[in-house]
């Protein structure tokens, strides 16, 4: 997918690339902040932490070891660019990665409601989260998905726009980072008015 794309986004970075990564700087607190405000043994500390309890939102993201590991839940590593060509690709309609029919299934909404983690509603479909929930101020249709400390990547195929925020100072906002609701507003401010026509 991302050869032929000329996409700059691993899950795995090879260490060639290491040199390239900006240091990622945890929010303030990490993930003690949240253990601490919410309780250790709380559902939302739990998440944070894995399973295993050996995750934690600090330093340990900016070790060679945990970069060019294979955990896709976990470990993207690209730029905002890459990530909003993937999505634009998405819309294309001759791409070889999700046909109309497919992609038009994938953002059927699967789940919605009350998220337990994040204390907001929460609305699903195959892979992608969908609005309400995904991009304050974006298109009703868009489909993507936000990333830890505030990142986020998303699609509205109505408006013909594909987004890509990623920042290395993270955050930690339960209603959505104000740095990537700022930028959807003023990406949303700068198209033409009018229908889009592709």
């Amino acid at each position: 997918i991302t050869g032929p794309l000329g996409l700059r986004y691993w899950v795995g970075l090879p260490s060639e690339e290491l040199g390239n990564c900006a240091r990622l700087i945890p929010p303030p607190g990490g993930s003690d902040a949240v253990a601490q405000l919410l309780g250790a043994d709380s559902l939302t500390a739990r998440v944070m932490s894995g399973p295993n309890r050996l995750f934690s939102y600090n330093e340990m993201w900016n070790r060679p070891e945990l970069l060019t590991a294979e955990m896709p839940s976990s470990n993207g590593v690209g730029d905002a660019r890459s990530l909003a060509r993937l999505y634009a690709a998405l819309m294309e309609d001759d791409n070889d990665l999700l046909s109309a029919a497919q992609l038009a299934r994938a953002c059927e909404a699967q789940s919605r409601g009350a998220d337990a983690v994040i204390f907001r509603e929460t609305c699903f479909g195959l892979g992608y989260m969908l609005q309400p929930s995904l991009a304050p101020g974006a298109g009703p249709n868009c489909f993507g998905h936000p990333g830890a400390g505030g990142s986020l990547a998303f699609a509205d195929p109505d408006a013909q726009l594909s987004f890509a925020y990623v920042m290395n100072a993270m955050q930690f906002d339960l209603k959505g980072d104000p740095r990537a609701v700022a930028l959807v507003k003023a990406a949303y401010a700068g198209l033409p008015p009018g229908p889009v026509v592709p």
